[in-house]
């Protein structure tokens, strides 16, 4: 995720276009910042033997809503991204980038409520960003399914949860 966000930023200074200008870029930093730090505490408590059982066993429910929430996260900041990708494409100047400068572009006028767009007349990109943007809800939904399902945990102590002692 890291080195993504690098290439990101090299690309934006690269282009003139400015840094952290949108909702998306905004949930993404949010989305790494907090799956580095969940990363390292969970290095820290589960991994490394630096805390006791009574501390890994109390801790473990959070751990596994934060990562529920930050792979939350992670598809919406993926679909805003669909989102303003799609955006760019349908602007007055066809752009598949944003504006330099600092402004975004004014809203086409496929995407007023006079106007009627047939979804056939949508160009190739807009219709493979929505099954990109469908196959991403899917599996969210899917491993949400999956994860809360109490069958798919390991069975033993602290409800469901077995955490062996660090020798």
């Amino acid at each position: 995720g890291g080195c993504c966000f690098l290439a990101v930023f090299q690309n934006h200074q690269k282009s003139n276009i400015p840094h952290l200008y949108s909702l998306h870029s905004w949930c993404g930093l949010a989305a790494i910042v907090l799956y580095f730090m969940q990363w390292t505490s969970g290095l820290i408590v589960f991994v490394l033997p630096l805390v006791g059982i009574e501390t890994r066993s109390s801790y473990m429910p959070y751990h596994i809503r934060a990562g529920f929430l930050i792979f939350a996260l992670i598809i919406a900041t993926c679909l805003v991204g669909l989102n303003e990708k799609m955006n760019f494409l349908g602007s007055d100047h066809h752009a598949a980038t944003p504006p330099t400068g600092g402004t975004l572009p004014p809203l086409p006028a496929a995407h007023h409520h006079s106007v009627s767009v047939q979804y056939s007349d949508l160009p190739a990109q807009a219709i493979l960003v929505n099954l990109v943007g469908f196959s991403l809800l899917a599996l969210a939904a899917l491993v949400f399914v999956v994860i809360s399902q109490y069958d798919y945990t390991r069975s033993g102590r602290n409800g469901g949860f077995m955490l062996l002692p660090m020798k």
